[in-house]
């Protein structure tokens, strides 16, 4: 990622036109997370809690996460991706029910979901 954290002197040193590796630890009780940034560098965490998929956002990676917002509560929800399209949707993949993949998609930054 390509944000001003990773550049300032209190952060990750970073080297001109070589690779830098950072090591992000996702701590708690949720399993199978997964993170991704999106162009205007916010940052969403889907992981999965009891069967259900929750979603968290923070603005940036100095930003405090905000509250977690919950987007399955069917208690069979796993293994959950997301990303933004090409029009900043929030497209959401994931395992529901043990052998079928379900998409949602958010056209707001995840605060409502419909099913696709």
């Amino acid at each position: 990622a390509d944000v001003p954290f990773l550049a300032s002197a209190e952060g990750v040193l970073v080297e001109h036109n070589a690779a830098s590796f950072v090591a992000l630890q996702l701590v708690g009780p949720g399993g199978h997370p997964h993170l991704f940034e999106d162009a205007v560098g916010q940052l969403f965490l889907f992981d999965v809690v009891d069967g259900n998929i929750r979603m968290r956002r923070r603005s940036g990676l100095t930003s405090p996460w905000q509250s977690a917002q919950w987007i399955t509560e069917d208690g069979q929800s796993d293994y959950p991706w997301a990303d933004k399209d090409s029009r900043g949707d929030i497209i959401l993949a994931y395992q529901a029910g043990g052998d079928t993949v379900k998409l949602l998609r958010s056209r707001d930054d995840g605060q409502t979901w419909e099913e696709v």
